[in-house]
C-alpha cells in the first residue's frame, strides 16, 4: 500500500505536489511546523491511493462475481429459449415430414390432372379443328356437286358418232380432273348397284319387285351421292329391290298357265 502511495504522489508534477501542500497547510493548525505539513500531505495522498485501489479491486471483485453468475445461468439455461427437448424432437420431424409429404402428394395430384386436362383440351381443339374443315369442305361441296351432276348427264347424253369429237374429249378430261381433285380432298362417291341399301348413305325414291335379287339391294343409282370421311355430304338416292307379294306371284302364275 504506501509503494503504491508513492508511486501515485511521485507520479504527480512538483507543481500539482506544492499546491497540494499549499492547500493542506491552510486547512492544518498553524501550531504544525512545515516539515510535518509536507509528511501529512504524502501521508493523506498513500491513503487515498490506497482507497482508489480498494475501491477498484472490489469492483473488478464484483465483476467478476457478476460474469460467474451470468456464465453458470447461462449454463443452466437451454441452448435456445423455447427448444424442445430431445423426447419432442423426433415427434415433430414426423410431423413436419408427414405434412410435407401430403403437400408433395397433392401437388402431383395438381400437376396429373392438370396434365390430364391439357391432353384433353389438345384432343378437342384437333377434333374440332377436323370437323370445322371438313363443315367447310361440304358447304363448298355441296354447291359444285349439282355442277358435276350436270356434267355427267352431258357427257352421258353425248352422241356415240361424236365421242372422238375434240371438245367431247375435252369434257372427259375436265371431268376426270375434277373426279381426281375431289378424291384429293378425300370425297369419295357412294352408292352403286349392287350394294346393300343403307339409310345412312342411301335414299331410297322408289322400291322395286324383284324375286332374282335379295330385298334391299340397289337396282339403280338416280343420283350419286357424296360423302367425306363419315360425314354425309348427299345420300346417294336409289332404287331399292323389294321381296314380290304373293299375290303377284299367283296372279303371274296363273297368267303364265295354258288356256283350256
Amino acid at each position: 500500500m504506501p509503494g503504491a502511495g508513492q508511486a501515485l504522489l511521485d507520479s504527480r508534477p512538483p507543481a500539482a505536489v506544492a499546491k497540494m501542500e499549499e492547500n493542506w497547510q491552510i486547512s492544518v493548525p498553524l501550531y504544525l511546523p512545515p516539515g510535518r505539513i509536507a509528511g501529512a500531505t504524502r501521508l493523506l495522498l498513500r491513503i487515498q491511493a490506497g482507497r482508489t485501489e480498494k475501491e477498484g479491486a472490489m469492483q473488478q471483485n464484483g465483476q467478476e462475481q457478476q460474469d460467474q453468475k451470468r456464465v453458470q445461468q447461462t449454463a443452466e439455461q437451454p441452448e435456445w429459449e423455447g427448444e424442445p427437448n430431445a423426447a419432442t424432437v423426433p415427434a415433430q420431424l414426423e410431423q413436419r415430414l408427414s405434412a410435407e409429404q401430403q403437400k408433395a402428394e397433392e401437388c402431383l395430384d395438381l400437376l396429373q390432372r392438370t396434365q390430364a386436362d391439357f391432353v384433353n383440351y389438345r384432343r378437342r381443339m384437333s377434333q374440332e379443328q377436323a370437323e370445322a374443315r371438313i363443315a367447310a369442305q361440304s358447304a363448298l361441296l355441296s354447291q359444285l356437286l349439282p355442277v358435276l351432276d350436270d356434267l355427267g348427264r352431258a357427257l352421258g347424253a353425248a352422241p356415240p358418232q361424236l365421242a372422238t369429237h375434240p371438245w367431247v374429249q375435252g369434257l372427259f378430261l375436265v371431268s376426270r380432273r375434277l373426279t381426281t381433285v375431289l378424291s384429293q380432298l378425300g370425297v369419295r362417291q357412294i352408292g352403286a348397284p349392287g350394294e346393300r341399301f343403307d339409310p345412312r348413305w342411301h335414299e331410297a325414291i322408289t322400291t322395286e319387285a324383284r324375286a332374282d335379287v335379295p330385298e334391299g339391294t340397289i337396282l339403280h343409282v338416280a343420283q350419286p351421292g357424296y360423302a367425306v370421311g363419315e360425314r354425309v355430304i348427299r345420300p346417294a338416292q336409289v332404287i331399292v329391290a323389294r321381296a314380290p307379294s304373293p299375290v303377284s306371284e299367283m296372279q303371274g302364275q296363273h297368267g303364265d298357265a295354258p288356256k283350256g
